[in-house]
């Protein structure tokens, strides 16, 4: 468990102040129950703002460093910090000092032990084998490479060429001449940190016991690949634009993850929590997250990846144009508008689940989806 150094006393002091009169039955598990739970303490002024960050920097990092009354002994991991980090990096000249530097000691990595490297033609992989950060060193072939390494280098090989070579998503810079990874203990799956031009990932030490999916190899294999084609696409948005695309970003990342690993099929979680198929009147009002990525499921399924390799090839030239104006204008190039595909994703998402009827109207995996609820409008 990562042991950061403690909050000084005047701040801990200030959490408990804001979170002692809240009452609750249990504390929220779910990523996005605790996102929207920390939004109403802040709105209600039961948090400023910066403590509202810090507690969920928290959950990631420190969990037992949270006030009681959000922990939470079952809570499911992050699936990616990465957002996180852009609203850390976007704050950080308004943020006290003392929220800077804890966060900042969150975000930086300690070997307990000697740090070892593993080269893949585009990847230099650094883990450590002792300690609270370590992998499993399990090494059956004797290669001297941890079984578990081996096998996030040659999914992350796969998840270069597939967005990158075959599909031409911008690549990022590389240092060294490779792409940098590192492992560590956190509750997420990972994050990408700009750093020093280009940006790097750090990955979860193990996936041991994170949420089911349906990767053939198992769970465990399969949020490890996830993790990687998602965090890898975060590096190439940042590399076309700056991540100036808002909660776009982690639902173009989980898309992404489908577009690599299509048999792994995690992003089927999130799908109830606010979709346009779960809440076909809703699904915005909140902002972009992961399960919006059914918008780019149904622009690269009616008009195939290229018009996604555009909208960023736009995004590149115009990082503050709206999102939904960059992606009219790339629309426009394949005779539609975004009023159009917004027509579209209301027709597709009802034909999903139980109202599943296979193609050529729907998404390619639409049975696998929630059945929408019937609403009259």
């Amino acid at each position: 468990m990562v042991r950061p150094s403690s909050l000084p006393t005047l701040l801990t002091c200030a959490l408990a102040l804001g979170l002692g009169s809240v009452a609750r039955a249990s504390a929220p598990s779910s990523e996005l129950e605790f996102r929207r739970h920390v939004d109403s303490l802040v709105q209600t002024g039961r948090l400023g703002y910066d403590q509202g960050l810090l507690v969920r920097f928290q959950r990631v990092f420190a969990p037992g460093r949270l006030p009681s009354e959000l922990r939470s002994a079952d809570a499911s991991p992050v699936k990616s910090a990465t957002g996180l980090v852009q609203e850390y990096r976007s704050m950080r000249d308004g943020l006290p000092s003392a929220i800077v530097t804890q966060i900042s000691a969150y975000l930086t990595q300690n070997p307990a032990g000697q740090a070892r490297t593993h080269e893949t033609e585009h990847f230099q992989f650094t883990y450590e084998t002792i300690g609270p950060n370590a992998v499993d060193a399990t090494d059956a072939d004797a290669n001297g490479v941890p079984d578990f390494v081996d096998r996030v280098g040659a999914w992350a090989e796969l998840s270069w060429d597939r967005l990158f070579a075959e599909a031409g998503f911008t690549a990022p810079p590389l240092a060294n001449g490779r792409y940098q990874v590192s492992f560590r203990e956190m509750e997420s799956y990972g994050y990408t940190l700009p750093v020093e031009g280009t940006t790097r990932i750090i990955l979860h030490r193990d996936y041991t016991g994170f949420p089911e999916n349906l990767d053939p190899e198992g769970s465990s294999q399969g949020a490890a690949k996830v993790s990687i084609a998602h965090e890898l696409k975060h590096a190439s948005q940042f590399a076309a634009s700056r991540w100036s695309e808002g909660g776009w970003l982690e639902a173009d990342a989980t898309w992404a993850e489908d577009l690599v690993f299509d048999e792994t099929d995690d992003y089927l979680r999130y799908l109830p929590e606010g979709s346009p198929v779960s809440h076909p009147g809703t699904w915005l009002a909140r902002g972009a997250s992961y399960e919006d990525c059914l918008w780019q499921h149904l622009i690269a399924e009616r008009h195939g990846v290229a018009a996604l390799v555009g909208f960023f090839e736009r995004r590149a030239e115009q990082p503050g144009e709206p999102v939904m104006s960059s992606f009219d204008q790339t629309l426009r190039a394949y005779g539609s508008t975004v009023g159009e595909e917004a027509t579209q994703l209301g027709l597709w998402s009802y034909f999903c689940g139980g109202n599943a009827t296979g193609r050529p109207v729907g998404f390619e995996e639409a049975v696998a989806y929630p059945t929408p609820p019937f609403q009259e409008y």
